[in-house]
């Protein structure tokens, strides 16, 4: 009974592992591979990112009104199959293509999930405590 008693006084003064989550975001490790984030200006249209990926959720864009030809092919992600296991971002040669450190996936419809050039070159709200990418801006 004393044993128990213990291990209740103990337990309540600890501080709670549960976070309040609208209000409070959990800081995610520092090798936490979340969404993808990309740059445009990096990229040399290799697609070796979508070449690698085991599941192919990386497509290549042709985008014929480009006329330089580094820019004509460009990434689509489709974050409904994407595994999150980073091979496109260590196969990248400029390191273009990075996995950030956003964990928040929900959407309404699975089209929203899809993350086309637009999506991709927008800037991204990066967490406190993410690592700055070498040649970024």
């Amino acid at each position: 009974m004393l044993k128990q008693t213990f291990l209740v006084i103990r337990n309540s003064l600890r501080k709670s592992p549960t976070l309040q989550y609208p209000k409070e975001k959990m800081t995610m490790p520092e090798r936490f591979r979340g969404r993808h984030i990309f740059n445009d200006s990096l990229c040399i249209g290799c697609s070796l990112c979508a070449h690698v990926c085991p599941n192919n959720t990386i497509v290549m864009m042709e985008r014929p009104e480009q006329t330089d030809p580094k820019k004509i092919r460009r990434p689509i992600i489709d974050l409904n199959r994407c595994i999150f296991c980073g091979y496109c971002a260590e196969v990248c040669p400029t390191k273009c293509l990075v996995m950030g450190h956003g964990y928040e996936t929900a959407a309404k419809d699975k089209k929203e999930l899809i993350m086309d050039h637009d999506i991709l070159t927008a800037t991204p709200k990066r967490p406190d405590n993410y690592k700055e990418v070498p040649g970024w801006n």
